[in-house]
């Protein structure tokens, strides 16, 4: 083989590899997929409270330290877990794999704190009944779960585990805040039947599902 020959022989080389490769489309910038899905979730979440109507003493609510620490602990993980799908849409992530440390810690200290609640107040578990906590959490976490799937489906994840883990619990943050702000039981027996377990269900089924759902 002659020097001559083989730029030549380098495109042929190239094209044949190419010839079943059909264009597709840019993915995503990642801030552009968080920003959309926080936006769109805002709306869709002000319609919702709109209809449900907040708790009657919200505004007491919000001079107590413990509850607005609910909110704000459940408002981080869903922002992180948000932009970490966000990144994760990338296949590269963008060299931000270490990303995934800070929902991941949000919300192992999330169930902490309420072990320890759990711990401290006690915690009594009724009889499960289908109350309407359970009607507001699924129409609070079905738009927005659906919304986010459907966004991260337009990146080229290789973490589906990761990417369903994250989507996930963007949502289970901003479904707990509505539940807290919507539902006047507070004792962590209503809290853990009506609010925790049936998005931790959904979520567990999900992620079992993730290589299916996030394939190539």
């Amino acid at each position: 083989m002659t020097q001559d020959n083989n730029p030549k022989n380098v495109d042929d080389l190239i094209g044949s590899l190419c010839d079943d490769l059909s264009p597709v489309g840019k993915v995503w910038c990642p801030y552009k997929h968080f920003t959309l899905w926080l936006s769109v979730s805002a709306i869709y979440f002000a319609v919702i409270f709109f209809f449900i109507g907040l708790r009657l003493d919200l505004m007491d609510q919000m001079h107590d330290p413990v509850f607005v620490f609910e909110l704000v602990i459940g408002l981080a993980l869903s922002l992180t877990g948000a932009l970490c799908a966000s990144f994760l849409s990338i296949p590269d992530m963008r060299g931000m794999s270490w990303f995934k440390a800070v929902p991941s810690t949000i919300l192992g200290t999330f169930i902490v704190w309420n072990v320890v609640k759990a711990c401290i107040h006690g915690m009594d578990m009724p009889h499960f009944e289908w109350v309407a906590c359970i009607n507001n959490g699924l129409f609070l976490e079905a738009f927005p779960l659906l919304f986010i799937i459907i966004l991260s489906l337009r990146g080229k994840t290789t973490q589906p585990y990761w990417m369903t883990f994250m989507n996930v619990i963007a949502v289970a943050g901003v479904s707990w805040i509505g539940l807290r702000i919507t539902c006047m039981m507070d004792d962590m027996g209503h809290a853990f039947m009506y609010h925790f377990l049936p998005v931790s269900v959904i979520g567990g089924l999900l992620i079992l599902f993730g290589r299916r759902i996030f394939k190539w």
